[in-house]
């Protein structure tokens, strides 16, 4: 009965797929949309595909296969990815998620010594970019996976100083990198200028210092 009522709601409409890999969902409901003959699809996936791979990320960049977690998500990639648009986003902030809640609750451990680059995108342009794309003819006639993010790569460090600068609080301890989330481990500079060509489109926050500002106005 579900997979009718997905197939109904899914036919001749744009569809997000966002939910996490687990080795069974994506090919059970990659059949059903795709039987609806939707209007467009978009897979979101994640720059942690490319693992262990340090410096600037972009469309031309190894995956890390040998990654245990990068593989899950690659094998979903690849079961959407031959009639969807794939887009491989950073960590996503927003005013109520993100660095700056995590710093008031005093619940962020800086990872290392900070000197890790990261790259991060505004939820709000990602849900641009994801709009422009459900209307891009040039990108529905022939799907491509593309990276995305902003155009500021920074540190650890020099994000979360900005922001304790702003809400009056010490730097936070740090933890050893073995010991962080693995998202947080990365040392990787994404670069998004691909498809920010394709969509001829502009960031709304282009760096953490616009996104933030907006964040920390609307929290």
């Amino acid at each position: 009965y579900w997979q009718s009522k997905l197939q109904e709601v899914c036919r001749d409409a744009y569809v997000l797929v966002s939910f996490p890999p687990d080795g069974n969902s994506d090919q059970i409901f990659s059949e059903i949309v795709f039987a609806a003959r939707p209007k467009a699809v978009v897979y979101i996936s994640t720059t942690g595909v490319y693992g262990k791979a340090q410096g600037v990320i972009d469309e031309c960049s190894a995956v890390d296969e040998d990654d245990p977690r990068a593989q899950l998500r690659l094998k979903s990639e690849r079961i959407w990815a031959s009639r969807a648009i794939v887009l491989r986003a950073p960590g996503l902030y927003s005013a109520n998620s993100g660095l700056h809640r995590r710093l008031l609750s005093g619940s962020y451990r800086l990872p290392g010594d900070g000197s890790n680059f990261v790259s991060r995108i505004h939820l709000n342009d990602l849900a641009a970019i994801i709009t422009k794309a459900f209307f891009s003819q040039s990108l529905l006639a022939r799907p491509q996976t593309y990276v995305v993010g902003d155009l500021k790569p920074s540190t650890h460090l020099e994000v979360v100083t900005w922001l304790c600068q702003r809400l009056s609080l010490p730097l936070p301890p740090s933890s050893p990198l073995g010991e962080v989330n693995p998202s947080l481990r990365g040392n990787r500079q994404i670069c998004s200028a691909k498809i920010l060509a394709d969509l001829e489109i502009e960031l709304s926050y282009p760096t953490y210092v616009e996104g933030y500002t907006q964040c920390l106005a609307n929290s």
